[in-house]
């Protein structure tokens, strides 16, 4: 039979190796959909929103298109899909602007569903229009809880 300390050392030392197995990707191996750049929103309280960022070929700056998603910038198709969805608005002259909600993706903080919304809604449209591609006119789209969380 077993004591309580040598169970112990047998759990840590079978267990050890999981945390190995939990760690997240290397730095440098994240790659945003084609033709997007991820961008960081700082918000009033200092926490970061990640983003892609899509924009229009030329030189700009150009009105942007902000949405913004608790269901992961990155989580919804392929890259390749996600990229033709942003098309739409960069054909159109437009920088098209995906974020993840507070606390999902790549973003800080932590996740409460339309807690901060309101907040960072407003920061992050704040954010967009002082960015050196953007002309300071924001549009914001969603529908239903990209709607809601825009």
């Amino acid at each position: 039979m077993m004591t309580l300390k040598q169970a112990l050392l047998a759990a840590t030392l079978c267990l050890a190796p999981m945390g190995a197995l939990a760690q997240t990707a290397p730095p440098g191996a994240y790659a945003p959909p084609p033709g997007a750049v991820e961008e960081f929103a700082t918000l009033r309280d200092g926490v970061k929103l990640a983003a892609n960022v899509f924009k229009p070929p030329g030189t700009g700056p150009w009105p942007v298109v902000l949405s913004r998603t608790p269901y992961l910038k990155d989580g919804r198709g392929t890259p390749e899909q996600l990229a033709a969805a942003a098309k739409k608005y960069t054909d159109a002259g437009y920088v098209f602007v995906l974020q993840d909600v507070r606390g999902k993706g790549h973003s800080e903080g932590f996740y409460q569903a339309y807690v901060t919304d309101i907040e960072d809604g407003y920061d992050s449209v704040e954010w967009a229009a002082k960015q050196p591609w953007s002309n300071g006119k924001v549009g914001i789209t969603g529908a239903s809880a990209l709607g809601v969380t825009s």
